[in-house]
């Protein structure tokens, strides 16, 4: 009878183990090549994550850093390349800075007084201005119908209508 008791008890502390989320939760891997770091709150209902990754293929390998911004209520999403390079297996660099990424933090304040503003659109103009690459995307696993990891931790409020997440 015990045992019943620990596995009803363990099952039920399973099934709320997303109620109690952290910001170190949504970070993630991308198979060994990058990732996002944890998310923080840019105000205004918006979340963002910072992240990096490196594709190789048969010359060398492309280097990115960016920044993924989800507006919790919506569910739209924008991706911001700040910084990119190309490097060669040598680790030589082939193609320099494209961006510059020094000025990044000081797109991260202007980036917080957009959302409370304007919203990603003032976002967007804002990573242009910067001379950053911005777009609007609709990921895979979320394309808006379904709350993020970030959103349910920093947002839970603004789920509204979509799909709440489940922590795998």
């Amino acid at each position: 009878m015990k045992n019943v008791f620990l596995i009803s008890g363990l099952s039920g502390l399973a099934a709320c183990a997303g109620m109690f989320l952290s910001t170190s939760d949504c970070a993630a891997s991308f198979g060994g090549h990058g990732g996002v770091g944890e998310p923080y709150d840019v105000g205004g209902g918006l979340v963002a994550n910072e992240g990096g990754d490196s594709s190789p293929d048969e010359t060398g390998r492309d280097n990115f850093s960016f920044v993924e911004i989800e507006d919790c209520r919506s569910g739209r999403n924008l991706f911001v390349t700040y910084s990119s390079s190309r490097t060669d297996y040598d680790d030589k660099i082939v193609i320099p800075q494209k961006y510059d990424a020094s000025r990044f933090g000081e797109f991260k304040a202007k980036m917080s007084e957009a959302a409370t503003s304007i919203g990603l659109d003032g976002i967007v103009e804002s990573a242009r201005d910067f001379g950053y690459s911005a777009r609007e995307y609709a990921a895979i696993y979320q394309n808006g119908r379904a709350e993020t990891c970030r959103c349910r931790v920093l947002y839970p409020e603004l789920r509204g209508d979509k799909k709440p997440y489940e922590a795998s």
